[in-house]
């Protein structure tokens, strides 16, 4: 036990994440991090019991740590998923044929881009979903789907719907 956030937070509140966490079936080695994230949100959490519908303040935060538990492990399906999916465009290949031109023709269209529609074609390539490339580029999530749609089009207009899966 690296960290039992003494002063932090109460010990049973700890106790209970690091409880949901294993009920979870999470590796250990991902245990850590997650704690840390959900004592943050143990701190911010406050117990209001007009909104609790009866259920006392326990059940409220095992609420919280639970649903914080299941969007991380559907974010890593999602990530996977996306792996996956990126892996076979990029390791197709028709019988015998080389794909080393249609890599080079792929890396001189990135790079004709602008620079937005660049840095989002980059997020993708690295699976990384569109609402979280616009937020690390700072921009609406819109901003970035109509990103996606231009450099697709761009893409199938010289040729390279290929490699897009098409």
């Amino acid at each position: 036990m690296a960290n039992d956030y003494t002063g932090t937070v109460e010990r049973w509140k700890v106790d209970l994440a690091r409880s949901r966490i294993r009920d979870f079936g999470i590796v250990e080695t991902e245990e850590g991090d997650l704690l840390q994230d959900l004592v943050l949100k143990i701190r911010r959490f406050r117990f209001d019991p007009a909104k609790a519908n009866g259920g006392g303040g326990g059940t409220a935060l095992r609420r919280i740590i639970d649903n914080y538990l299941v969007d991380h492990i559907r974010s890593k399906e999602r990530r996977k998923g996306r792996t996956r999916r990126y892996g076979r465009l990029v390791t197709r290949r028709d019988d015998h044929e080389d794909d080393t031109p249609l890599r080079l023709d792929v890396r001189l269209a990135i790079e004709q881009l602008p620079d937005l529609d660049r840095a989002v074609c980059e997020g993708l390539a690295r699976g990384k979903p569109k609402t979280h490339i616009a937020r690390d580029l700072g921009f609406h999530p819109k901003v970035v789907y109509r990103a996606v749609r231009r450099v697709r089009q761009r893409f199938q207009r010289i040729g390279l719907g290929r490699w897009l899966g098409e």
